[in-house]
């Protein structure tokens, strides 16, 4: 049995049919079978791996860091929670609204961080960012 969240991640991720396929029958999936089925966003080629991380980083960098947080948070709460709760919470949010401030608030971060080009401006966003990876 898996012990790293799998048997409880992967069904939210893929259904419980295809979950149980794949935790019962030990195959391994290639790439385009990952991508298929949603556990994967995108495939590059693998040279052109950080091309494409720096791609997807650097689209993030257009938000605000403050709404980047709460839409993190709100899509993490809100997937155990029943749809009602989850828009009730997303409604409160303090980020709700008011999306010239939060523009303004990520060009502010963007123009402080731009020492060293994309390449330092990727690396900050990664150090500032939480991607919930530990969780």
């Amino acid at each position: 049995m898996a012990g790293s969240g799998g048997t409880q991640r992967l069904p939210r991720l893929v259904g419980i049919p295809k979950a149980l396929e794949i935790c019962l029958s030990g195959e391994l999936y290639d790439a385009a079978e990952c991508h298929r089925i949603g556990l994967v966003n995108q495939l590059v080629p693998y040279d052109q791996l950080i091309p494409a991380g720096e791609k997807m980083a650097a689209s993030f960098l257009k938000g605000a860091p403050l709404a980047l947080r709460y839409i993190k948070e709100a899509i993490y709460k809100g997937s155990e929670m029943t749809l009602e709760q989850g828009l009730r919470y997303e409604s409160r949010s303090p980020e709700h609204g008011d999306a010239d401030r939060r523009r303004q608030g990520g060009a502010a971060r963007l123009r402080r961080k731009t020492v060293g080009g994309l390449e330092r401006k990727i690396e900050i966003l990664i150090a500032d960012f939480d991607f919930g990876l530990s969780e």
